[in-house]
């Protein structure tokens, strides 16, 4: 699970902090796909979750601390 907290890109950045936020979990994407695909194992990124539900299970906020990208890493299985 990969979780923004956006403070501490805001106090620097102002109006354009969640684009940046954005642009390096797409990084990070990225970056875990490599080395998941590298490693032989089977990655599947998720952006489809229940926000508040997650960040209950997170122990989070969900407003200076947010989801945002629920990365599935482990054994791949073909055929799907």
């Amino acid at each position: 699970m990969l979780t923004a907290f956006y403070s501490r890109t805001r106090w620097k950045y102002w109006k354009r902090a969640l684009r940046y936020v954005l642009l390096d979990a797409g990084a990070v994407m990225e970056n875990m796909y490599l080395a998941a695909m590298g490693l032989g194992l089977g990655v599947r990124a998720v952006g489809a979750f229940y926000d508040n539900e997650l960040c209950g299970f997170l122990g989070i906020d969900c407003v200076e601390e947010f989801p945002v990208l629920l990365m599935l890493i482990g054994k791949e299985v073909r055929g799907f």
